[in-house]
């Protein structure tokens, strides 16, 4: 029972990192407007890289990274029995995942989740998850389609999630690919319709 607390807390401080939206900051910060207000209005990176700066999408970045990081360090410290199984960098992570993507104060408006996915894998697993980040940034690179590169990753590493840590470790790894298809419905469909944008001025500013 301790262990299943444990794990909700995890989730919870994960959720609370989570909603510190990055991009939001660094749009203000550059223009004055939040993130809602540029280009496609998604509070994430590639959106404020290709309409605010290279700086400020690099910025975005770093600040998605470091609250995966840090939910993950809290929960290294406060709850060291699940660390063999890096159960705690996982469940940190997820939760973060879902305090970007569905924040409580803006729950229809969070992040698309890609970044905050991809640290925590590679928390998890470091060498998978850097595989699966770096398949999914070739298809990127490749095709310039940002939600065919971002469902491939965590699609990538369910598989080994399964292998590696077992049915608890695949069904979370699941829950990501899921809310990765569910935040890119939209330019998945467009996708197949062949109007989504591409975005090989993702550099460009």
């Amino acid at each position: 029972m301790h262990m299943i607390l444990e794990k909700a807390v995890c989730l919870a401080i994960g959720y609370v990192c989570g909603m510190f939206l990055t991009a939001n900051l660094a749009a203000k910060i550059k223009t004055g407007k939040s993130a809602y207000e540029i280009g496609s209005g998604n509070p994430g990176m590639a959106n404020v890289m290709s309409n605010v700066s290279f700086s400020a999408g690099v910025f975005t970045l770093a600040g998605d990274i470091l609250k995966v990081v840090l939910a993950a360090v809290i929960c290294y410290f406060l709850f060291p029995d699940l660390t063999p199984a890096r159960l705690n960098f996982l469940y940190s992570g997820v939760g973060t995942c879902l305090g970007h993507n569905f924040p409580i104060y803006h729950p229809t408006k969070g992040g698309k989740g890609v970044t905050t996915t991809c640290s925590t894998i590679v928390l998890y697993q470091p060498i998978p998850g850097l595989i699966a980040d770096v398949v999914g940034m070739l298809v990127v690179f490749k095709t310039g389609l940002l939600p065919v590169g971002a469902v491939i990753i965590p699609l990538v590493f369910t598989p080994y999630a399964f292998y590696k840590g077992g049915v608890e470790a695949g069904i979370i790894s699941l829950l990501l690919t899921v809310m990765m298809f569910f935040r890119h419905r939209n330019g998945l469909k467009r996708t197949k319709d062949g109007t989504e944008q591409r975005h090989a001025r993702l550099f460009g500013k």
